[in-house]
């Protein structure tokens, strides 16, 4: 479990205490100000009622804008996965379907295609598909389509064939 993770359940587990606490306060004030005579004595305990309750409707609302900033942070991690899984495709299909077509021709070329197509739609399933450099995942789907091991003499620096994005930086 992360930090972040660990954080936010410690902070689920106290909001959740405090608005039992405090929603148990309530209960207890209002039994004593049905319970009092004196109206000095009444006005007291109402505000103390008062207080405690604007204290628990506050815990509940920021239990709940917490939750929600923990969807929102989930739902931009995972947006930010899907764009780095199609850029990590695109990538590895532009060079290595550059390859196919400078190695094969015609039909052979079409079906070695294909197979990188379906082998993409595959690997981009797991999550280690963004693992290790690009360089890494083109190997090894070069030698997984049987292309032979490209010594990289003729492909442009990695910063060249794959510049910056917004989710990527160039170090």
């Amino acid at each position: 479990m992360s930090m972040t993770e660990q954080m936010a359940e410690r902070q689920g587990r106290v909001l959740g205490e405090l608005a039992e606490l405090g929603l148990a306060f309530a209960r207890d004030l209002k039994a004593r100000v049905e319970a009092v005579t004196s109206v000095a004595d009444a006005e007291k305990l109402a505000l103390a009622f008062h207080r405690v309750t604007r204290t628990v409707r506050l815990t509940l609302a920021l239990e709940s804008k917490l939750a929600r900033e923990r969807h929102e942070i989930g739902r931009l991690d995972r947006a930010g996965a899907r764009q780095a899984t199609y850029e990590r495709k695109g990538q590895v299909r532009a060079v290595v379907s550059r390859d196919i077509w400078n190695e094969t021709e015609g039909e052979a070329a079409e079906a070695l295609i294909e197979a990188l197509d379906e082998r993409l739609e595959e690997d981009a399933l797991f999550a280690n598909f963004l693992d290790g450099p690009v360089e890494a995942a083109i190997a090894r789907i070069r030698a997984d389509l049987g292309l032979p091991a490209n010594d990289g003499a003729n492909d442009p620096a990695p910063s060249e064939a794959f510049p910056p994005t917004p989710w990527r930086s160039s170090a």
